[in-house]
């Protein structure tokens, strides 16, 4: 019995041990664990260094973003020949757009012929970065739907977006940033404000008769009340409620001095709140005296009454100028196609075409202009009024010497270039109906060399100015131009048949809209120019067509 025992204990004792199939499932266990255990700890390694290139991303955005911010508002724009370079984000045509990230959507690119953001793709070396990382950064500028322009012609809004990629670990990152810049000025409340006329800035008058001026104060800033006075005359002035730059039978309240108390003795404003709506409107009055004859001129200068020694505190508005003759209450137009004049100035839109209704003088630039200039792709017109220059001007200095306004062939009404498109804009006072009919432009036209005819083409529209800024086309016409014969001037006109009535809302309502004409030149040879004259005593060119 016991040596059964022992021989079964010894046959377990030569039994200990794992057999190869035990010690291959073992291995192949340990193996799978380990590998799970250094992919781990692979992927965490790679995450941290993303993470830190992320980071090192973010701080690359946020200098870009507030490197801009520390430059002149006015100036914060891309450049119109760099939106293509390196990038393919921005989309081509009239009005390039691009995609704002994260969900915001496609906007207008602001951009123009000088900014900022200049080139707006740059290379972030590795030798500056802390991770030693190569970024890419495009940095874009576009204005959100519904923006609307100032006095300046600059966005009231401007989106800016920096956007970064680098590539790591074979693949491509991206990260991006966007915020929405205006234009602000920083410690106290400075004043901010705007004048601008609302009537003609040039008369000519009888003595004894009484002269007119107007204007409109707009309220950019705090609360304030500004001061008014005129540089020469004895002046009184009345509230123009309806911001025609004209007294109206009724308006006979006069302005008062409201800040008395603090020393001051003339006529204000009153308290106006900020973006004052509807503006804020003044006509001022004088009797000539019966023996004043000649030419006058008067700035009509305002303060604020918070701040009077602050930067600016202090706007004018004007010149105004009257020519004072015996027997005269206004101008009378000679339309004799020089391009000089050295005739009194006559602010008086002629010749007339048959049938025209209402006429709207071109005028150089969105703001009172005066001698040469650039080409300008947005001017104003003035309703029933041609306004003069003081002198015969060059407005395309950039295209050579000549009068008036060099346009080249091989534009279309969308046209965004100056040198191919001029445009004019005109917004109401109150909403205006433009009737069906035919819409005329007359205008002045030579050629500065002698080439193959062209064609000046004509449109009547409307531009909006909330949204993507539309223009939409109203009616359109085409005539002849001659350029048998170098520098001889002619008058010619653009008939624009208009099928259906529409509606220009003064841009103080909820959707506000401009009167535009715009002018384009095509056919010819490549490069061929024309000149337009306008805004010049002897030579007015101008819209003519029925508003009610």
């Amino acid at each position: 019995m016991v040596a059964t025992v022992r021989a079964v204990l010894r046959r377990r004792q030569e039994a200990d041990g794992f057999t190869l199939i035990e010690l291959v499932v073992a291995l192949s266990i340990a193996t799978v664990v380990f590998s799970a255990m250094a992919a781990a700890g692979l992927a965490g390694v790679r995450a941290s260094v993303v993470a830190r290139q992320n980071q090192q991303a973010v701080d690359v955005l946020n200098r870009l973003v507030e490197q801009t911010r520390g430059v002149n508002y006015a100036t914060v724009a891309m450049v119109t020949s760099d939106l293509q370079v390196g990038d393919t984000a921005i989309t081509t045509g009239p009005t390039p757009r691009y995609t704002v990230p994260n969900g915001v959507g496609q906007e207008n690119v602001w951009a123009q012929s000088t900014g900022s953001v200049n080139p707006h793709v740059e290379t972030v070396p590795s030798s500056t970065t802390a991770d030693g990382v190569e970024y890419i950064a495009k940095t874009y500028v576009t204005t959100p739907p519904g923006t609307t322009l100032d006095n300046a012609g600059q966005p009231y809004q401007k989106r800016l977006t920096v956007v970064a990629t680098w590539t790591t670990y074979g693949q491509t990152h991206e990260r991006s940033i966007s915020t929405v810049l205006t234009e602000t000025t920083r410690g106290l409340p400075l004043p901010r404000y705007s004048v601008i006329p609302t009537s003609p800035t040039t008369a000519t008058k009888a003595p004894s008769t009484t002269l007119t001026w107007g204007f409109q104060v707009i309220n950019r800033g705090a609360r304030d009340t500004f001061n008014i006075a005129a540089s020469s005359g004895t002046w009184a002035y009345y509230v123009d409620s309806d911001c025609n730059g004209a007294r109206d039978p009724g308006e006979d309240t006069t302005l008062a001095n409201t800040d008395s108390a603090l020393g001051d003795t003339r006529p204000d404003t009153g308290k106006l709140d900020p973006n004052n709506n509807p503006p804020f409107c003044v006509v001022a009055q004088r009797t000539i005296p019966a023996a004043e004859l000649g030419v006058s001129t008067v700035t009509f200068n305002l303060q604020s009454s918070a701040q009077p020694w602050a930067d600016g505190a202090a706007v004018g508005v004007g010149a105004y100028t009257v020519t004072v003759t015996n027997g005269s209450t206004g101008g009378t137009a000679t339309p004799t196609p020089t391009g000089t004049g050295t005739a009194p100035p006559s602010t008086v839109c002629a010749p007339t075409p048959s049938g025209a209704g209402t006429p709207f003088g071109f005028r150089n630039g969105t703001t009172a202009t005066s001698g040469d200039t650039a080409s300008q792709l947005v001017n104003s017109m003035t309703e029933n009024v041609c306004l003069n220059q003081t002198a015969t001007a060059n407005y395309s200095t950039e295209a050579g010497a000549g009068t008036g306004r060099s346009l080249t062939t091989g534009g279309n009404v969308t046209t965004t270039t100056a040198a191919q498109r001029a445009e004019w804009r005109w917004n109401p006072s109150a909403n205006k109906t433009v009737a069906a009919g035919t819409a005329t432009i007359s205008v002045l036209v030579s050629c500065p060399v002698v080439g193959a005819d062209v064609t000046l083409n004509g449109a009547i529209g409307t531009y909006h100015e909330k949204g993507a800024g539309t223009w939409i086309l109203q009616g359109a016409g085409s005539t002849t131009v001659s350029c048998a014969s170098a520098n001889s001037w002619a008058r010619v006109t653009v008939s624009m048949p208009v099928a259906a009535s529409f509606t220009v809302f003064n841009r103080y309502q909820g959707s506000p809209s401009n009167l535009s004409a715009r002018l384009w030149v095509t056919g010819g040879a490549a490069g061929q120019k024309i000149r337009l004259d306008y805004e010049q005593n002897l030579s007015k060119s101008f819209l003519y067509v029925s508003v009610a």
